[in-house]
């Protein structure tokens, strides 16, 4: 009579001792199978990633000759000879005779725009002079006018303009 408990018992105490004994097994198991599904979704989400990253460049592809007037319009390095240029043939299909520029280039910060100040002096009329302002305003390069000045003429009918632009690079 007290084998079939006892045999109970042992099979009983088998299957306590067996799943303490497999529990840390099955635990490191589960844990290894949740870091393969982790690393399963990381990688499909880095292809994903890469594949709308092909998709946006060859969107970009199409776009190419406006992003290099937009490069043109903001240029990487602040080249004052080509920007002075710009503005005296600006000035000069205007009607207007630029008499001196002068600018300040502030030191470049990686990755901001950088802002160049100039002051110009003009002499023209004044028709001449909203022309200038409509082809900076038209020009391919990004200047901004912060402020005009003018002296109106004693004898001849030319006048005196004090010009402060904002020219913009990175």
């Amino acid at each position: 009579m007290r084998s079939p408990f006892v045999l109970a018992g042992i099979v009983i105490m088998a299957l306590i001792i067996g799943i303490f004994w497999s529990w840390p097994s099955y635990q490191a198991f589960f844990a290894l199978h949740e870091q393969q599904n982790q690393k399963t979704r990381e990688a499909e989400a880095q292809a994903n990633y890469f594949k709308e990253l092909g998709a946006l460049q060859e969107k970009l592809q199409k776009f190419q000759s406006q992003l290099a007037l937009v490069d043109w319009a903001l240029p990487n390095d602040s080249s004052l000879p080509s920007l002075y240029g710009e503005i005296q043939s600006m000035a000069a299909n205007s009607g207007l005779v630029l008499k001196s520029i002068s600018s300040s280039v502030p030191p470049s910060v990686a990755g901001q725009l950088k802002t160049i100040e100039m002051n110009l002096d003009m002499s023209g009329s004044y028709i001449g002079l909203k022309e200038f302002l409509s082809r900076s305003q038209n020009a391919a390069r990004v200047l901004r006018v912060q402020s005009a000045g003018f002296l109106s003429p004693k004898t001849t009918d030319k006048f005196n303009f004090q010009l402060r632009l904002s020219a913009y690079s990175y």
